[in-house]
């Protein structure tokens, strides 16, 4: 009996892993609580919308994109891709994650890794010597760690630099949104003439939820919202 009370909270359309999980940890004496539960939904979710992605770029090959060579192309042209970049910051280790455990090394791969990019509103890449040259998809996670690793220096020596404030917002939004706590980090510490860059990140994100970014990057608001991008600074955190 105590099994099927723990099965009613599984929706009818959740994925039939998710329904096992449940069933195990009940049988163990262990029920999972409603962040768990919502957390694997969520998971399914970013991974049906992945496996959608890619099946719709593999049927569109035959037709009008076909003849289209740019991997970037292909994802702006893609509907399928736009819901894949929707899913924002929650979905980025997934994606790379699947890069990573690919054994292969083509379209589907460098596909991942654009998406990866649009996520975060950034052009992770670079000349060799900087260290974020990549050419292949799977060449992608090296360099995307390097270049997560690099952000809060970067934010840092941005904000101590001389140059004029309208640079220096320029520079930051080059960052991408993982950028994000730490610009609002400055910001707390009062350089408001930052907020303009934060602001920019922030919109449409899925950390702001459909709210308005604009004009909320003060000091006060930094402070009382950082567990908004907890995400974005773990995605940073982990990547040193």
């Amino acid at each position: 009996m105590r099994s099927r009370r723990v099965l009613q909270v599984v929706t009818v359309g959740m994925a039939a892993s998710v329904l096992v999980w449940v069933a195990t940890m009940a049988i163990g004496g262990r029920q999972p609580g409603p962040q768990q539960v919502s957390a694997s939904a969520e998971q399914m979710a970013q991974k049906e919308a992945i496996d959608d992605g890619l099946r719709a770029v593999d049927a569109s090959l035959a037709g009008p994109l076909g003849a289209v060579a740019s991997v970037s192309v292909i994802v702006d042209r893609s509907h399928a891709l736009d819901r894949v970049i929707a899913l924002g910051t929650p979905a980025l280790p997934e994606l790379i994650s699947r890069i990573d455990n690919s054994s292969e090394n083509g379209l589907h791969e460098a596909i991942l890794a654009i998406c990866a990019s649009r996520i975060i509103k950034a052009d992770v890449g670079g000349p060799p010597d900087t260290g974020l040259c990549w050419s292949t998809g799977k060449e992608f996670p090296a360099v995307w760690k390097t270049y997560l690793a690099r952000i809060p220096a970067a934010v840092a020596a941005i904000t101590a630099s001389d140059i004029q404030s309208d640079e220096k917002n320029i520079q930051l939004v080059k960052l991408g949104t993982p950028a994000i706590p730490f610009i609002l980090d400055e910001v707390e510490r009062g350089h408001s003439e930052l907020s303009s860059a934060a602001e920019a990140l922030m919109r449409g994100t899925v950390e702001m939820d459909g709210a308005s970014a604009k004009g909320l990057a003060t000091a006060a608001w930094a402070r009382q919202n950082k567990e908004r991008f907890a995400g974005l600074r773990s995605l940073v955190s982990e990547a040193k």
